[in-house]
C-alpha cells in the first residue's frame, strides 16, 4: 500500500509541476492529500531521480519547476512540423 501511495503522491506532483511554476509546500501537500515532510521527501527522491526538474527553497518552504525544458522541445517539434509543411509546398509548387 505504501508504494502506491507513493507512485500515487509522484504522479499527482508530476501533474502539478506542469501547471504551476511555483509552489508552496504546505499547499502542495493539500492538493496530493499528503503531510508535508512526505511530499518534501518524494520531491526530493524526484529531483535525485531526474524524474522532475525543480529547485526547494527550504527558508520559504516553496518548489519551484523547471517547465522550459518541455517547452522548448515542443518548440522544436513545432519548428520541425513547419519546416516539413514547407517542404512538401515547395514540391507541390512549379
Amino acid at each position: 500500500q505504501e508504494a502506491i501511495d507513493s507512485v500515487s503522491i509522484q504522479h499527482n506532483i508530476i501533474i502539478i509541476s506542469e501547471i504551476f511554476k511555483s509552489i508552496k509546500i504546505d499547499r502542495l501537500s493539500q492538493i496530493v492529500g499528503d503531510s508535508p515532510i512526505n511530499v518534501e521527501s518524494q520531491l526530493r527522491k524526484m529531483i535525485k531521480n531526474h524524474t522532475i526538474e525543480a529547485l526547494i527553497d527550504q527558508p520559504k518552504r516553496v518548489v519551484t519547476f523547471d517547465n522550459d525544458k518541455e517547452n522548448d522541445s515542443q518548440d522544436k517539434n513545432l519548428l520541425k512540423f513547419c519546416d516539413k509543411v514547407s517542404e512538401i509546398v515547395n514540391i507541390i509548387q512549379p
